[in-house]
């Protein structure tokens, strides 16, 4: 539905622009995810910069944490790490300052993600167990599947790949009991290269294919992106090279459209 009013949307963010502020900051951060998840990464950022200049400075309105938190949810995929662990911080403090404990978990992912991509561990874990302890205290099962998909990240990458596997079973078990679409085809694609990177080739392009199939559905780009890459590797240990290349090349061209930089080797 969002795709097909996405004009309509842009014209309401430019009347909000010149005669309501507010309204003009509520209704740009609740688009970020669907920019975010369609790729639309440079088109969002514009509209919640825009708004954060329209919010005034720091304690100014109510709606600027969540504005922050959106913008800077946006520029973190495309590697400004820096200006997202400006937004990020700032987005902290106001959300501590509110006592707003959901948007506190939620941050705390943001920075352990702008932390990890600047090879920063030890404050990464720190940034996801707090966010894990506070989801846990709120119950919430879809941020409590989120802090255990971001401390098995950290797992895997110091290759910990058992017990990795194992806190990614976890996680995704919570968003299946939740129904939690978007959450489930992330938990997927790591599996799929979890089990890859275990010699488990047959598991690992099941967890693809159900992955592929579900992001495809959601047009979740970033993630279908991310099966290209997995489909190619499996190619690729069969010596199918001719096609782990068109993948590679289909994966890379994904990302480009969409403003992500190609993924580090581990």
């Amino acid at each position: 539905v969002l795709d097909r009013e996405h004009d309509n949307l842009r014209a309401a963010l430019r009347w909000a622009g010149d005669h309501d502020a507010e309204l003009y900051m509520r209704l740009a951060s609740s688009l970020w995810r669907f920019w975010w998840t369609r790729g639309h990464l440079t088109e969002g950022r514009g509209w919640l910069e825009q708004a954060l200049a329209l919010a005034g400075p720091p304690g100014s309105s109510p709606f600027r944490p969540k504005t922050l938190y959106a913008a800077a949810s946006l520029v973190w995929p495309t590697g400004d790490s820096e200006r997202a662990r400006s937004l990020y911080g700032e987005c902290l403090s106001g959300a501590r300052a509110a006592g707003d404990t959901r948007l506190v978990a939620q941050t705390l992912n943001g920075l352990g993600a702008v932390a990890a991509n600047q090879r920063e561990p030890a404050a990464s874990r720190s940034y996801f167990e707090e966010m894990l302890e506070l989801s846990r205290a709120l119950g919430d099962k879809r941020l409590i599947s989120v802090a255990l998909n971001n401390l098995g990240t950290m797992a895997y990458h110091r290759d910990e790949i058992a017990g990795a596997r194992e806190v990614f079973v976890q996680a995704l078990e919570l968003d299946r009991q939740e129904g939690h679409q978007h959450g489930i085809i992330y938990k997927l694609a790591n599996l799929g290269e979890m089990t890859f990177q275990e010699g488990d080739f047959e598991v690992s392009e099941r967890y693809f294919r159900e992955c592929l199939a579900s992001a495809e559905e959601l047009a979740n780009k970033r993630i279908i992106a991310v099966c290209f890459e997995g489909f190619g590797a499996l190619a690729a240990r069969r010596g199918d090279w001719w096609r782990a290349a068109r993948l590679a090349g289909a994966a890379g061209a994904l990302r480009a459209s969409i403003g992500l930089p190609e993924p580090d080797e581990r």
